[in-house]
C-alpha cells in the first residue's frame, strides 16, 4: 500500500470520525432527580456549558481538548426531588450524584468512540476505500483521534474553572435568585394561613351584605371567577378553591401567566388545579409556553383556548393567547405580532356567527382592540386591578391573583392578591350585572371587597 494512500485514508478516517460526533454524539441520562442531555460541542472547544432553559447557561473554560461539552437540563423529576429533600443527607447525596454522573460520562465516551469508528469507516467507504482492511484503517483512525482528544480532556480538566464561569440570561442574577428563594420560602407557610383566613372572612362579609338584601346572590345568576397572573404561587390555588366553594362559582377564567418561565418543572406544580370543583378556562400569557399549554390540556377540568370558542352555562367565550406563549421566550411581543393576532381574530369572528359574550386574553393591547365590539373583556398582565366601562364594553383586569409570584414577596410596595367575580343574569347574558372586586393584602392590612353594579345592568 502506497504511503500517500495510507496518509489520505487516515485523514479521511479522522474527518469521518469527527463529523459523526456533533450529529449523533449525545445521550440522555438520569442523574437523580435531574434528567439531562450530554453532548459534544465542536464549535466551542475547551468549554463546558451547562444549559438551563429558559433561564440561560453557565459556561467555563475547563480543559484544553479541541472538543467542548454541553450538559442540558431536560427535566426535574418533582417526586424524586421531594424525596431527596425529605431524606437529605449531604454526603450520600453528593456521592450518589458523582456516581451517576460518572456513569453517564462513561456512556457518552463509549458512544463517541463507537461513532468515531463507524464515521471513519463510512466516510472511507464513500471515498472508495471499500476493501475490508481499508475500511478498518479509516475507522481506527477516527477512533484513535477521538480517543486521544478524550484522554487530553481528562488530563487537563479543571473543575475549579467554574469559579470564574460566564453566566447568560436570568442566571446573571444568580445571587439575587438564591437570596430570593431563601426569603420567599420563609414566608410560604405564613401566606397560606393568611389566605385561608382572609377567604373565610370575605365570605362572612358577603353573607352580611346579602342578609341586608344589598344584592341577592341566587340561582338566577351565573358566577364567573376571573383570575390572572398567578406566577407559580401555588398557595393562591388554595385561595381560589375557597372562593369557588364559598361563592358557588360556576367556572373560572384564567387570563394567563400562570408560570414564570414556562418550564416543565413549573408545569408539574399545576396538578393542584384539578382539585377545583368547576371548569377552568385558560388562555396563555407571555410567561407561559407550549410546554405549559400542553400540561394544562392534560388536566381533566381545564379548557385551554387558543383562538377558540367555548360555551359554558350558555355563555360564549372567545380565548386569545398572548402571541409570546407560542415560543419559549417570556418577553412581550412587539406591535406587529399584536396587530397580526387581532387581524386573525377579526377574521375568525366574521366567519363565525356565534355571539360572543366574553373575550378572555392576557395582553392589554389585544383587549383594547376589541373594546366596544365585545361586551365583557377579561385580561391581565399589568398586575394592577382595574375596571373600565364604556358605552358597549366592560373591561376587567384581574391584576395578579398570585401577588406577582415570588417577586411580589420582594417588592417594597405591597402587591395585593386580586381577582373578580363577574355575575351574569341567566335570563340576559348580553352584559354582566354585577362585579365583585376582591383584593387580599397581608395580615396587617386585611382585604378589600367591593361590589360594583355595571352601568348597563
Amino acid at each position: 500500500m502506497a504511503k500517500s494512500r495510507l496518509v489520505f485514508m487516515i485523514m479521511i478516517g479522522v474527518i469521518g470520525g469527527l463529523i459523526f460526533i456533533p450529529f449523533f454524539g449525545k445521550i440522555n441520562a438520569v442523574i437523580n432527580p435531574f434528567e439531562v442531555e450530554l453532548s459534544i460541542d465542536i464549535f466551542e472547544p475547551g468549554y463546558t456549558k451547562i444549559m438551563l432553559p429558559p433561564l440561560g447557561e453557565i459556561k467555563a473554560r475547563t480543559h484544553l481538548s479541541p472538543l467542548g461539552f454541553k450538559i442540558m437540563l431536560k427535566n426535574i423529576n418533582l417526586e424524586s426531588a421531594i424525596a431527596e429533600i425529605n431524606n437529605f443527607n449531604e454526603k450520600d447525596f453528593v456521592v450518589k450524584l458523582q456516581d451517576q454522573f460518572k456513569q453517564a460520562i462513561k456512556m457518552l465516551v463509549y458512544r463517541l468512540l463507537f461513532l468515531s469508528f463507524i464515521g471513519g469507516g463510512i466516510l472511507g467507504y464513500i471515498f472508495k476505500y471499500n476493501k475490508r482492511n481499508e475500511i478498518l484503517i479509516c475507522g481506527l483512525a477516527g477512533l484513535l483521534v477521538v480517543f486521544s482528544f478524550m484522554i487530553f480532556c481528562y488530563k487537563t480538566y479543571d473543575y475549579n474553572s467554574f469559579t470564574s464561569a460566564e453566566y447568560s440570561g436570568t442566571l446573571n442574577n444568580t445571587t439575587w435568585l438564591v437570596n430570593l428563594a431563601k426569603e420567599s420560602m420563609e414566608k410560604i407557610e405564613e401566606l397560606e394561613s393568611q389566605m385561608e383566613n382572609m377567604a373565610k372572612n370575605i365570605y362572612l362579609i358577603t353573607e352580611k351584605m346579602n342578609d341586608k338584601e344589598v344584592f341577592g346572590i341566587d340561582e338566577e345568576f351565573t358566577k364567573i371567577l376571573h383570575v390572572s397572573d398567578i406566577h407559580n404561587n401555588v398557595t393562591s390555588i388554595d385561595f381560589i378553591e375557597q372562593i369557588v366553594e364559598d361563592f358557588d362559582i360556576d367556572f373560572i377564567i384564567d387570563t394567563g401567566d400562570i408560570t414564570d418561565y414556562g418550564t416543565a418543572l413549573e408545569g408539574s406544580l399545576l396538578n393542584r388545579i384539578e382539585k377545583l370543583q368547576c371548569p377552568y378556562v385558560f388562555v396563555a400569557g407571555n410567561h407561559d409556553s407550549p410546554t405549559i399549554v400542553e400540561k394544562l390540556k392534560s388536566l381533566n377540568n381545564v379548557l385551554v383556548l387558543e383562538n377558540e370558542f367555548v360555551t359554558l352555562e350558555n355563555i360564549n367565550i372567545l380565548g386569545i393567547p398572548d402571541p409570546a406563549s407560542k415560543i419559549n421566550d417570556i418577553k412581550p411581543v412587539g406591535g406587529y405580532q399584536i396587530e397580526r393576532s387581532v387581524e386573525e381574530i377579526n377574521e375568525l369572528i366574521e366567519k363565525n356567527e356565534t355571539q360572543i359574550h366574553v373575550l378572555a386574553t392576557h395582553n392589554p393591547n389585544i383587549a383594547k382592540a376589541f373594546n366596544g365590539k365585545i361586551p365583557t373583556i377579561l385580561f391581565g398582565h399589568t398586575h394592577t386591578f382595574g375596571i373600565e366601562e364604556t358605552a358597549k364594553s366592560v373591561m376587567i383586569n384581574a391584576g395578579t391573583t398570585g401577588g406577582a409570584g415570588i417577586r411580589g414577596l420582594q417588592s417594597s410596595k405591597e402587591i395585593p392578591y386580586s381577582m373578580a367575580i363577574v355575575y351574569f343574569d341567566r335570563n340576559d347574558l348580553n352584559y354582566p350585572k354585577v362585579i365583585d372586586i376582591i383584593k387580599l393584602y397581608n395580615i396587617r392590612k386585611g382585604f378589600v371587597l367591593e361590589r360594583t353594579w355595571t352601568k348597563n345592568h
